[in-house]
């Protein structure tokens, strides 16, 4: 019970509200709203399928700091838009240069549990 109230409490703080997913009205405009807590030396990812042109905005704020990068998949390999780098908040866009899918991936590297409030948003259609 008091470990939900701390976390309750911590969303509270990040968002402002206790909404976890949120409906900004604009329907012209795909978007995610999430709020996890990524548990001790564990990641979170979200997924973007983008077409070539195609931009998006992404905006986090966690409630310590959290490894972040943006990266895709080529079979075997992979390649970072963004490398790794700790971070408690950061408001950004991403324009892909290919059809592929984005990955957003946070990584709690610390002893304790981080609350992460994201948002992804579709703010262009592809070319």
């Amino acid at each position: 019970m008091k470990s939900s109230i701390i976390i309750l409490v911590t969303l509270f703080l990040i968002t402002g509200n206790l909404t976890a997913f949120a409906d900004d009205g604009a329907s012209t405009v795909a978007s995610v709203e999430r709020i996890v807590v990524v548990q001790p030396k564990a990641v979170h990812e979200e997924g973007v399928a983008m077409a070539a042109g195609e931009t998006v905005q992404f905006y986090f704020k966690a409630s310590g700091k959290l490894k972040f990068n943006v990266h895709y998949h080529e079979g075997e390999s992979v390649t970072y838009e963004r490398p790794d780098k700790p971070l408690d908040r950061l408001d950004s866009t991403l324009t892909a240069d290919a059809k592929r899918d984005y990955w957003l991936m946070w990584t709690n590297e610390s002893a304790e549990p981080v609350a992460l409030y994201c948002t992804v948003r579709r703010v262009s259609p592809a070319r």
